[in-house]
Formats: structure tokens, C-alpha cells, sequence
């Protein structure tokens, strides 16, 4: 059971006790059996108090104990740090969105042939962590050490409530015995009242504590309202009544969809162009080359080649008609690159073993003429397929860079794996749009009850004992339940919340999962370390200090072995167990976050991650042996010797 110094009633000693069995092993008390309260570097070190940000930064109070009588000060010296993060986040948004614009326009207008690489890439490799700073997922990680905070100082005001009230009812009984005493001592009662309106005042200010974050909750929740987006996604927001922080004024409606990918539909790889054609050999002119075939199709698929008239290349029809011999765009003499708007993949006989991708240069109804000398062997029936040759198709702005299919791959494949984007955060977990309206109303439930208190305090300051002041002590007791319950009841709702908000923060693909060893001695007795750290998108650890109560759903699977010993850190966020096998054989582990296999994604495709562990018999482990150097005395040989494999030389 608790101890503290001046309250020797089992009762309210089990009601303390129980108060930080609830706030548990990661909150730090402000008193302990001795003193109170507790130096400022407790305060400092509290998890609780340690505020995460967006892509694993770490704030904590910086209070110098000589000058923090309380938690107050590391408070404000925590928000006071906090608040330049909080003021650059409100402006770097709007940065984002501008170049979120910028990337929209790249979709629509390139040109310049180095330029499309450039773009894949920044689709490919600098997108995928741009998005994580969005709010939909940077949000998450606020949102937890905001939680924390709140639950951090509704422990302190709970902890600091019932010793505070049981100091102020000893007050009252010590002021009715002074007046009952023999003879009475006006001085002492007087000292007595006026110790009691400074107890109160005292704990008015720690309960005005939860007032501090009023202001940053709604700075808070004003980002968490916000959205990104995904550019060139085309999508629209149904909720239009989300806050403008700008203070822009602007007629522009957000029912009004973003710029869409404008792909054509003869363009798209999942629909082509393909079939069953003849291929004969065809006249093309007097200069190499000297001759070039038709693709004539022979089935209903050939009826749609007439769609990419309009894509290919017009340059030379402009200049034929002024030219004594006909020119031609598609394969430049003398050059090794192609510049057709379309190549014709063709498949003959034998299959993929005689395979060719030759330039359409002409288009005549259905029939394709392209030139490719090598294609004299396939001359007959042949497979075709009509295929954009997008960096042409692009460089000369007939159409958008997102219709390239390593682009249109890239953003299918983070829509999937970051889900809707036009969600703000307060929409992806709609848990936690109460919380700000939920807090506002607890702390005025507190500032209600507070004021109750300092009634009854007040009738015992101006009053003289009526009978013994017994109905102003058990108003004071029943404030003080009161009080208890109030906050008891809302750390465990705000517990159930940021619960639900961890079972879906984490990332299947930041998150870490590994072991130490991958060759471990069968038999029981050597061992593996298996560690999964959940992160969330941004890649902060999700599972690093939670209150007590709160935790992260973590399994890790064998086809070989056992595991056991699965414990998280709380200080690291870790998630650690051990692999032993009696038997040689090789184990295949995986691991599941909130439900999800842990997966590798390389930009372009998911798999699960896997890792394998061997198991071996110690007989064939490689044994090493210390073998004295010739000529060394053999009182020195630990200092000099040397590790050979047996049989070495």
C-alpha cells in the first residue's frame, strides 16, 4: 500500500495506491513515502511528458529542478519547446500544397527527354516519404503524444487531489480544535484559515493546469482537419466545411475535383491493341531501308488500329508533299534510338523465341507498315501487339507523364498502401474528433468542482464550527471522490481511444522485423532474438512509451521451433521473443502489426518479409581451437595465440 507522510488512513491511502496502479509503472508520482514532491529531473525523464513528432524527432520538458516545485513548469517548458514545431507545421502545409500543384502540372506538361526519367523518379523514390509529413499520417503520431499529455497531467492532477484535500480537512479538524480548545487561541484559528484559503488557492492552480492545453488541443485538431491529397488522383472532398488556417479568401469550391490523370484510352496498357495478323514484306523506298513489311490483322481486334491514327508522328506527312522522296521519323538513319510514336510487338511461330519490336512508321486503314529488316523470318502468321512508346509519346507533349506505366503503377501502388488521401486525419480515425470537446467539457466539470470546494472552505474560513464543521468535511470528501472519479473515468476512456488509434497507426512496411542470428545450435539451449519495432508511416515508433493500459497487437509465426518469451519495451517500443528449436531444420519466421504481415515494397510491389533461421547440430558447427605460435613461450600463448579451423594451416 502507499505511504505518505502526513495520512495514516488505510482507506485513503488504498484510494492513492489505486490511483497510480492506474497511472502506472510510466508515470512518475510527485511524492513518495517520504517527500513531495519530486525533484524536476523525475519530471523531465517521465515518458509521458516526452512528445513524439513526424518522422521520429523527440521533445521532452527541459525544467531546472532549483525552479519546478511541480509539474507545471516542465509542462510549459515542454509546450514552450513544442509550440515553434507546432507554428512551423501550420506553415509548412500550405508549402505542401503548392508543390502538390507543381507535381499536378508535371503531370499534365513535360517535354524535355531527360525530364521523364526524372519525373519516374520522383514518383518512384522521393513521393513515397514526401507523403509521409501529410497530416492523414503525420497526424497519427501527434495525436499519440498528445494523448499521452493529456493522460500525463490528468495523473498529476489526480495524484496531487487526494493528499491535497485529506491536508485540507486535517486543516479544518486542527481549526475546530483550536476553537474547542482550552483556553481558545484566536492566533492559531486565524492561522489556521488563513493556511486553508493557501491550500486551496495551491490547489486551484495545479487543476488550472489542465487549462494549459486548451489552446494547443485546438491548434491541434485545426491541422488534424486538414487533408493532403494525391496528386493527379482527380479526387474530390465531400466535406467542405474543414477550417482554412490560410484566412485566403478564394471562390474556389473543394466539391470541385483536383486535376485528374488525363490518359487517353488507346493509350492504356490494361485494354491493348492485339491479335492475329499477316505479315508480308512491302516496298518502302530507294534508301536504306530498302524495304519494310505490313501487319495486316486478320481478326476484330485489328479494327481498333485506326484509334492511334491521331497520336502518331504528322511531320512527315507535312513534308512529303514537298519532297522528291519520302521521309521518315521512326528510325532515324544512321541512329540506334526510336523515335515512332508506336512500336508492333511481333510474336512469330515459335513463340517468345522469335520475338521482335519493330517502329510503325505508316498507317493504312488497319494495316500497320513497320521496318525492321530482321523481320524477313517471320514473314506469315504472326502474333501483334500495338504498344506507346511513351517517352516519345511524352517528350513531344501528346500526352501527360502520368500516363507512363511505371507512373500509373507507382501511384495505383500508394493509393493501396496509404489508402484515401482526400481523409484527414480526424476522418481516418474517427475516435478522436472528440477528444478536444471531451477535455474542454472534463475541465470544466473540474473547474465546477473546484469551486464547490473552495464554498465549502470558505464557510469553514468565515464560520465558526456548526456542529464541527461535519457537513463542510463530508462536502470536501465527497468533492474530492467526486474529482477522482471524473478523471479516473476520463484516463480510461482517452486509454480506449489512443488503444484504437495504435491498432491502426502502424505501417506494415516501415515497421522493423529482424533477428540477431541467423545460425543458431539446436538443442534448446542457444537461442534467437526476434525484434519487430511497429512504426507508423512517418516511421516513428508506435509502441515507444505507451501508458499503462495502452499496447500494440504484435504476433510473430514459426513453421519450425518455438517461440516464447514475447515482451515489448516500453522505452524503445520493441517487441522481442525468443526462437529455440530441439531439432536441426530451418525455421521461416513472419510477423503481423495490428493484424498486417510485416512487407517489403520496392515502389512497385508488395511482398511479405520473410526471414529463415537454421538450426544446426553443434557437431557441425565449424569449431575453432587456440593454437600456440612456434616459438612462443607457452605462459604467454593467451596474449599470442592465434584461432584456426581444425586441420588449418
Amino acid at each position: 500500500m502507499a505511504e505518505f507522510h502526513f495520512i495514516d488512513d488505510p482507506q485513503t491511502l488504498e484510494i492513492i495506491q489505486e490511483i497510480l496502479d492506474l497511472a502506472g509503472p510510466n508515470f512518475s508520482p510527485p511524492y513518495d513515502g517520504t517527500s513531495q514532491p519530486a525533484d524536476a529531473e523525475e519530471r523531465n525523464r517521465d515518458v509521458l511528458v516526452q512528445y513524439q513528432t513526424p518522422g521520429g524527432g523527440e521533445f521532452s520538458g527541459a525544467a531546472e529542478p532549483a525552479g519546478s516545485p511541480d509539474m507545471g513548469t516542465v509542462i510549459n517548458t515542454l509546450l514552450m519547446i513544442l509550440s515553434p514545431f507546432i507554428s512551423a507545421y501550420g506553415l509548412i502545409l500550405p508549402i505542401l500544397g503548392i508543390i502538390r500543384g507543381i507535381l499536378e502540372i508535371l503531370c499534365c506538361l513535360m517535354n524535355p527527354f531527360c525530364v521523364i526519367p526524372a519525373v519516374i523518379r520522383l514518383f518512384v523514390k522521393w513521393l513515397p516519404p514526401f507523403i509521409s509529413i501529410f497530416p492523414p499520417f503525420a497526424g497519427a503520431v501527434i495525436i499519440a503524444s498528445t494523448i499521452k499529455l493529456i493522460i500525463a497531467i490528468v495523473f498529476y492532477i489526480m495524484t496531487e487531489i487526494v493528499p491535497t484535500i485529506q491536508l485540507i480537512i486535517k486543516n479544518v479538524e486542527k481549526i475546530v480544535d483550536g476553537f474547542f480548545s482550552v483556553p481558545r487561541s484566536e492566533a492559531a484559528i486565524d492561522a489556521g484559515k488563513t493556511k486553508l484559503r493557501a491550500i486551496v488557492t495551491d490547489l486551484k492552480n495545479r487543476i488550472g493546469l489542465l487549462g494549459v492545453l486548451k489552446p494547443i488541443l485546438e491548434i491541434i485538431f485545426l491541422i488534424l482537419a486538414l487533408v493532403a491529397g494525391f496528386p493527379c488522383a482527380g479526387g474530390t472532398v465531400s466535406d467542405c466545411s474543414r477550417p482554412d488556417i490560410t484566412g485566403v479568401s478564394t471562390d474556389f469550391s473543394c466539391d470541385e475535383p483536383d486535376s485528374p490523370v488525363e490518359c487517353p484510352a488507346v493509350l492504356e496498357t490494361s485494354t491493348p491493341i492485339k491479335g492475329r495478323a499477316l505479315l508480308t514484306p512491302a516496298f518502302f523506298g530507294d534508301s536504306i531501308p530498302f524495304f519494310s513489311y505490313l501487319a495486316l490483322p486478320i481478326d476484330a481486334a485489328g479494327l481498333r488500329v485506326p484509334e492511334i491514327v491521331p497520336f502518331m508522328q504528322s511531320l512527315n506527312e507535312q513534308l512529303n508533299a514537298q519532297l522528291d522522296e519520302a521521309i521518315d521519323e521512326a528510325l532515324p538513319y544512321g541512329g540506334n534510338n526510336i523515335s515512332a510514336h508506336f512500336l508492333l510487338k511481333i510474336t512469330g511461330p515459335r513463340g517468345p523465341f522469335l520475338e521482335r519490336s519493330a517502329p510503325i512508321v505508316r498507317i493504312f486503314g488497319t494495316a500497320m507498315q513497320v521496318i525492321d529488316p530482321l523481320l524477313l523470318t517471320m514473314t506469315g502468321l504472326v502474333d501483334y501487339e500495338v504498344v506507346p512508346n511513351f517517352p516519345m509519346l511524352i517528350a513531344r507533349n501528346v500526352v501527360g507523364v502520368a500516363c507512363h506505366p511505371d507512373v500509373k503503377v507507382v501511384i495505383a501502388q500508394l493509393n493501396a498502401r496509404v489508402g484515401d488521401l482526400e481523409q484527414s486525419a480526424l476522418d481516418k480515425n474517427p475516435e478522436i474528433r472528440p477528444i478536444e470537446s471531451l477535455y474542454n467539457e472534463m475541465v470544466d466539470d473540474m473547474g465546477d468542482l473546484n469551486n464547490t470546494l473552495s464554498g465549502f472552505v470558505e464557510d469553514v474560513a468565515t464560520n465558526d464550527p456548526d456542529p464541527d464543521f461535519n457537513t463542510e468535511i463530508a462536502g470536501i470528501q465527497k468533492v474530492q471522490d467526486d474529482m477522482i472519479e471524473l478523471l479516473t473515468n476520463f484516463s480510461e476512456d482517452m486509454k480506449e481511444r489512443m488503444n484504437a488509434l495504435v491498432s491502426r497507426s502502424s505501417d506494415r512496411i516501415n515497421s522493423d522485423f529482424d533477428v540477431d542470428k541467423r545460425l543458431v545450435r539446436a538443442g534448446g539451449e542457444d537461442k534467437a532474438i526476434v525484434t519487430i519495432t511497429p512504426k507508423d508511416f512517418g516511421g516513428s515508433k508506435t509502441g515507444k512509451n505507451l501508458p499503462s493500459g495502452v499496447d500494440i497487437s504484435v504476433d510473430i509465426f514459426t513453421d519450425f521451433g518455438v517461440l516464447a518469451n514475447q515482451q515489448r519495451t516500453n522505452s524503445t517500443g520493441d517487441v522481442t521473443a525468443e526462437l529455440t528449436s530441439t531439432f536441426p531444420g530451418v525455421a521461416t519466421l513472419t510477423a503481423k502489426v495490428n493484424q498486417e504481415f510485416i512487407s517489403t515494397f520496392s515502389g512497385t510491389s508488395e511482398e511479405t518479409k520473410e526471414i529463415q533461421v537454421r538450426f544446426v547440430a553443434d557437431s557441425t558447427l565449424p569449431k575453432r581451437r587456440l593454437v600456440t605460435k612456434t616459438g612462443v613461450n607457452s605462459k604467454a600463448s593467451t596474449a599470442t595465440s592465434s584461432e584456426r579451423e581444425p586441420g588449418g594451416k
